[in-house]
């Protein structure tokens, strides 16, 4: 991680809970995100045990929209993660049980990430694309808001996003609400946490970046 790559962003700070619903036991994670007009950024720093780590953990985001009134059902959705490994994965199309993996071709052009481990937390930074327009991925448009609030989809559909662990299936995440704000605000990353049917939410605004982050492979 380059921190002056960052340097425009404030952390918030998360609490990810174990399954769905989110449930204990929680573990403590700061997120950083931006975005540009073609990418969304997105940097995870979450607390984990050294005697516990796994080239399969992973860093993820995940979209679900389409939404039936009333219900969780969704028509469209769209994952990303980048692992401990340095690999990234795309899916979309999730059946209840899992995602359906994207083209390698989409994955290459559509999300690219690096991963790491400090002794005590893992680091997970990566971008995807806002609008990659192969009909497959999301489509975020800024001025606009996704996610849920106080317990209903008011907006589109529902963000999450967590750590991943590749080996058991197990996921640590939390349920956010994502403003792509087109106007300037004093400080990113103003954050707000509401609860609703026993989820932790995070409300926070992403402004626009004139910083990227580099390519990482």
């Amino acid at each position: 991680m380059n921190p002056a790559e960052w340097s425009d962003a404030s952390p918030i700070n998360v609490n990810l809970g174990f399954g769905i619903p989110p449930k204990a036991p929680y573990i403590s994670a700061e997120i950083w995100s931006k975005y540009d007009s073609n990418w969304i950024y997105f940097l995870y720093r979450i607390t984990w045990p050294s005697n516990d780590i796994s080239k399969m953990d992973a860093g993820f985001v995940e979209y679900f929209w389409g939404q039936s009134t009333g219900g969780l059902t969704t028509q469209y959705s769209n994952y990303g993660q980048v692992n401990y490994g340095n690999q990234v994965w795309e899916g979309y199309g999730y059946n209840g049980k899992m995602f359906q993996a994207e083209p390698q071709s989409d994955i290459q052009n559509n999300l690219q990430g690096a991963a790491s481990y400090d002794g005590t937390h893992y680091w997970f930074e990566f971008r995807k694309a806002l609008n990659s327009g192969d009909g497959l991925d999301w489509a975020l448009t800024p001025g606009h808001t996704y996610g849920w609030e106080n317990g209903t989809s008011v907006y589109d559909g529902f963000f999450s996003l967590g750590l991943y662990r590749g080996l058991t299936g197990d996921i640590y995440i939390a349920y956010i609400t994502v403003d792509l704000s087109t106007t300037p605000i004093p400080e990113f990353g103003s954050v707000s946490i509401v609860a609703f049917f026993g989820l932790a939410v995070c409300v926070y605004v992403l402004r626009r970046s004139s910083r990227a982050m580099s390519r990482r492979r």
